[in-house]
């Protein structure tokens, strides 16, 4: 595997795991790869209220491309 797919490999992880978070509003998921620094006043409810307001107005997704 070169390092290019091993890269993109990963990256396709780490979306399908924030995909599956807001769709399921596991907050636990969804911050699971950030740093503690990026992570100062993100709370449960601010995630909650962010996911709520993007499936208001988005609805929830129902697939992905990769335009990369």
């Amino acid at each position: 595997m070169t390092k290019q797919s091993e890269e993109l490999a990963v990256a396709e992880q780490y979306l399908q795991e924030m995909l599956e978070a807001d769709d399921t509003a596991n907050f636990e998921l969804y911050i699971k790869r950030f740093e503690d620094e990026y992570l100062s006043g993100f709370t449960k409810e601010v995630f909650r209220n962010d996911i709520e307001s993007m499936h208001e107005e988005n609805g929830k997704h129902t697939g992905y491309e990769f335009l990369g």
